[in-house]
């Protein structure tokens, strides 16, 4: 097969997330597959990669590629997985409003409670748009769940 890998390297945990996409790369390279990695500077690349390539699957690493590469895959049409590493809090709670100044706190907290709630509504969209959905542990599947960001049958 050839695996389209696109990723960030800013996750949430980033420094664990981006060390099990490289071993899943390798163990995937193992047993055969090619695997290409691509990080959103190389959309450019990417896209004319994809037009000279013929990728059998999509794996999407980080929430906010899953437009950018749901509309490749319906382009192609090549499969889209996508590997939901965190929560939306997780990813909301990288925002920095106040950057320790006294009596930002509260504009902080309302940035991200609305940041939750749009990110909710991105992940509903585009999750209907792939055909599988990799979560590392349960506590997560129950998350994306009892929110509604997919159905379980996808999980």
């Amino acid at each position: 097969m050839k695996i389209a890998m696109v990723m960030k390297n800013d996750l949430p945990l980033a420094e664990r997330a981006l060390r099990s996409v490289k071993y899943l790369a390798e163990e995937l390279r193992k047993l055969g597959h090619e695997v290409w990695m691509f990080e959103p500077e190389e959309e450019t690349s990417m896209e004319e990669t994809f037009e000279r390539t013929k990728f059998d699957l999509i794996h999407v690493h980080h929430p906010f590629l899953l437009g950018s590469a749901a509309a490749v895959s319906r382009r192609y049409d090549i499969p889209l997985v996508f590997t939901c590493y965190a929560g939306c809090e997780e990813y909301i709670r990288q925002l920095s409003v106040s950057k320790g100044r006294v009596g930002h706190q509260w504009l902080e907290k309302c940035i991200r409670r609305a940041g939750v709630h749009w990110l909710v509504g991105y992940l509903r969209r585009w999750t209907k748009e792939c055909d599988l959905i990799i979560v590392p542990y349960g506590e997560l599947q129950r998350y994306m769940t009892e929110r509604g960001l997919t159905e379980p049958e996808k999980l």
